[in-house]
């Protein structure tokens, strides 16, 4: 795994939590032809999404750090509107996010392993 740009920060989310603001914004009257952020609002580096995956896999990520340049080195969404609208704020922590991913991931391999690629 290649990684670039372990410092910066960007704003992660979990899909069930994107199609919950989205069904929100749906059904909210005020909502309509507004443009808003579906964010957590939180600011996450890569290497703290390394450390969060090895915790969650119980070993360590293999990765090798590539210099960066010319990377934008913060992107956090502002989801103050998304929250006035509709009330919407993200379920998932990060961690658990990442938890439910993983152990998904894991089911589906456990289960299709055995047919190969």
């Amino acid at each position: 795994l290649e990684i670039k740009g372990t410092q910066n920060l960007r704003d992660f989310i979990h899909v069930e939590d994107v199609a919950t603001a989205l069904t929100k914004l749906i059904f909210t009257p005020t909502s309509n032809i507004q443009i808003v952020n579906v964010t957590t609002g939180k600011g996450t580096s890569i290497e703290e999404i390394l450390s969060l995956l090895s915790r969650t896999a119980g070993q360590p990520i293999p990765h090798v750090r590539i210099p960066e340049s010319g990377n934008i080195s913060s992107i956090i969404g502002d989801n103050k509107k998304l929250l006035r609208l509709t009330g919407f704020a993200p379920m998932y922590t990060l961690e658990d996010g990442l938890s439910k991913t993983y152990a998904q991931f894991q089911a589906w391999y456990n289960r299709y392993a055995q047919y190969g690629n």
